[in-house]
């Protein structure tokens, strides 16, 4: 049987401009993983995107009935497949040729069970302009752990737990940097697979919800953890 990844994207579809944008991150992810079959679920936030034609063609389509709930929406999405390795998304990224397939290659070779990709353009504050060739084992956010992109193992994530939907939006990534610590889970960046992200540009969407959903949410991680 060969290998599989179901990679889930978030999307919420206000605008052909948004409906452009997740089709970027869906046809450049086509083109990112090699000989890997690719299962792709959108979890949609707009339900009236369909009817407007803002849809997306060779995707299982989800339209959750409820507020947007980062966390919610993508454990929803990551049940809607059964492939050894998932991939959890934003809507706003450009996926390198060859990029997913290489994550999960390097994950097997390095014994990881969570991993990140290399953003080029974000990580050269931390290595300049020459990236280290092998993974770099971490836990800080934004260096290690990126929420945009994660590929995982899903017998991990069935080990640790479903993903805590206390978190909304802000802090997803600091939960479960912390619960991969806590369970002694191996996570990664690695810069050989380099996918690029257009930070923020879904954060005009939240409306009156934006203070809950993004400075809010610590008081959420100090509540679980004690800290940030």
């Amino acid at each position: 049987m060969s290998a599989s990844v179901d990679a889930v994207v978030l999307t919420n579809t206000a605008s052909q401009e948004f409906h452009e944008m997740t089709r970027t991150t869906l046809d450049t992810l086509r083109g990112a993983c090699g000989e890997i079959k690719l299962n792709l679920f959108v979890v949609e936030s707009n339900p009236a995107a369909s009817e407007s034609g803002l849809v997306y063609e060779g995707c299982n389509t989800l339209t959750p009935n409820s507020k947007f709930n980062y966390n919610l929406f993508m454990q929803m999405g990551l049940e809607l497949g059964d492939s050894e390795h998932v991939l959890m998304c934003n809507n706003d990224l450009i996926f390198e040729p060859g990029s997913v397939s290489l994550l999960i290659s390097q994950m097997a070779v390095h014994g990881l069970e969570s991993a990140s990709p290399y953003e080029p353009n974000w990580h050269v504050r931390y290595y300049g302009k020459h990236p280290p060739d092998d993974p770099v084992l971490g836990y800080e956010i934004e260096n290690h752990v990126c929420g945009w992109c994660i590929c995982a193992r899903r017998d991990m994530l069935g080990r640790v737990g479903p993903l805590d939907e206390r978190f909304s939006f802000w802090c997803q990534d600091s939960n479960y940097s912390k619960t991969l610590q806590r369970e002694g889970v191996r996570h990664a960046l690695v810069p050989r697979s380099m996918v690029r992200h257009e930070f923020s540009r879904s954060h005009g969407l939240l409306g009156e919800r934006h203070h809950e959903m993004t400075h809010g949410q610590k008081t959420t991680m100090l509540e679980k953890w004690g800290q940030l």
